[in-house]
């Protein structure tokens, strides 16, 4: 029988609540108002252990279905997809922290400007001066 990727991923998760949920099987026994204690004590032992094994063939049902997912997933290439997916996740995720986060270069005029500003200041000799409170000024 041929299922859905969707319809398979429904099922896993109706199982996983199925097994979530709690035993609706009776745990406990009045052994004061029950004539036949004993045996219906053992009555509801083996009625909540069966629903327990029901849940566990349910647990092993679902990871069935992971496999079988899994194996077609692996035949159909997805899992190659899935990895060359997060490769370019990877990609686009490292170009926007270094690349597209980053101020953008000043235009080359801009910067010369910039740099013979700097040069000017360091080529031009300082004329210190002496206030009269003592402190020095530069010119």
């Amino acid at each position: 029988m041929r299922v859905s990727l969707r319809k398979a991923n429904a099922l896993q998760e109706a199982l996983a609540e199925a097994v979530k949920s709690t035993p609706k099987t009776q745990r406990e026994v009045d052994v004061l108002n029950t004539v036949m204690w004993i045996p219906e004590i053992n009555n509801v032992q083996t009625r909540y252990f069966d629903e327990i094994r029901g849940k566990l063939d349910m647990v092993n049902a679902r990871f069935e279905i992971r496999k079988l997912v899994s194996a077609a997933n692996a035949e159909s290439g997805v899992s190659d997809l899935l990895t060359e997916l997060a490769s370019t996740d990877s990609a686009i995720i490292t170009i926007q922290r270094f690349v597209v986060q980053q101020t953008i270069r000043e235009k080359d005029e801009i910067v010369e400007k910039k740099r013979e500003r700097k040069l000017a200041r360091v080529d031009k000799p300082r004329i210190r001066r002496l206030h009269g409170n003592g402190s020095f000024c530069d010119w």
